[in-house]
């Protein structure tokens, strides 16, 4: 398989974003797919289809210099070549093999799980790589004991005798998911430690096996609404109306909200506790002339207290967060 190759000077991966531009861009390649197939440190291979057709892109960054490797039959800075470097730049998981803070950002998420977030060179435990498509985390130093492990640790040297299994807690998880980055709610079970917070491991429950069994209406539309936001793909979902139904919690359950940032996956350490609260709170806006220009300030009053917009948080699209309450958002626009 032969390829051609282009080399280009002018892009530093320190300062490119997904709004960068550069002369050689063409809007009418965004119809072209292009897949991940395999990156390390300075180096990836892309896979781009067009017509049906797939053609392999290799880039090679050595600063300040960027190789672009195509195997189509055309030559120079062919198509494929700028499909793949434009859709590189959108993608902060893939710009994090070429530039070393986006790295560091990386893998502080696999760092967090073994109490080594805040080491300076995170890369002397820890590489990252794709294969076939997969974000993976590897370890340099296979003695490393992850922090979600103890609890699996302290059961294995705890004495046989004590076989009593653990009584299963059910909660609510409020994450996003990892492909589209949309909303999801999941019913979750653990065990809890003395002090009452979830512990190791923490496990998906079924929901929609709960609908039929549910003994009221409103349990009935809270297991419906949740098995809905469990779905990677949501459709012709009300959405208003959903998350009310579980905002109104008939069973009483605890809500924990995810920190996405943390692990992509769901475990003890990432979950902090949160109330969901349909208060819908009196927003106030208050317009004031400054010279020539008019000045808009908006406050929103909630139990009786004034909240300027601008310091709010928007979480997950359809939420406030205040303190360690939700409020959710029921017209976004």
């Amino acid at each position: 398989m032969e390829f051609h190759q282009y080399i280009l000077t002018d892009i530093d991966f320190t300062k490119v974003s997904r709004y960068s531009y550069f002369p050689w861009m063409d809007l009418t390649l965004a119809h072209f797919q292009v897949n991940a197939m395999e990156m390390e440190v300075n180096q990836a291979t892309f896979q781009v289809l067009e017509n049906y057709t797939d053609f392999e892109v290799m880039i090679i960054y050595t600063a300040p210099t960027t190789a672009v490797f195509c195997n189509c039959p055309q030559s120079g800075f062919c198509r494929h070549q700028k499909a793949a470097l434009s859709k590189l730049f959108t993608q902060e998981n893939w710009l994090a093999f070429f530039d070393h803070n986006r790295y560091q950002h990386l893998l502080k998420k696999v760092a967090t799980q073994y109490g080594l977030e805040k080491e300076s060179s995170l890369e002397n435990y820890f590489s990252a790589q794709i294969k076939a498509g997969k974000l993976e985390f590897l370890l340099k130093d296979k003695q490393l004991t992850s922090i979600d492990d103890f609890d699996l640790v302290e059961e294995s040297l705890a004495p046989k005798a004590k076989t009593t299994v653990e009584q299963q807690h059910h909660f609510v998880v409020l994450t996003r998911n990892r492909y589209y980055k949309n909303l999801q709610i999941l019913l979750c079970q653990s065990p809890m430690t003395k002090s009452g917070v979830p512990k190791n491991p923490v496990s998906s429950s079924e929901s929609q096996s709960h609908i039929w069994q549910s003994s009221s209406i409103e349990k009935m539309q809270f297991y419906t609404a949740v098995y809905q936001f469990s779905q990677a793909v949501q459709q012709d979902i009300d959405i208003s109306s959903s998350l009310k139904a579980i905002a109104k919690n008939p069973l009483h359950l605890d809500f924990y909200l995810h920190d996405y940032e943390k692990s992509e996956n769901i475990t003890a350490s990432t979950l902090s506790p949160v109330q969901l609260s349909l208060n819908k709170g009196d927003i106030k806006l208050f317009i004031t002339k400054k010279g020539a220009f008019y000045a808009i300030q908006g406050e929103i009053h909630i139990h009786t207290i004034a909240y300027s917009l601008q310091d709010l948080v928007v979480l997950l699209d359809h939420f406030i967060l205040i303190k360690n309450q939700l409020f959710l958002i029921e017209n976004k626009h």
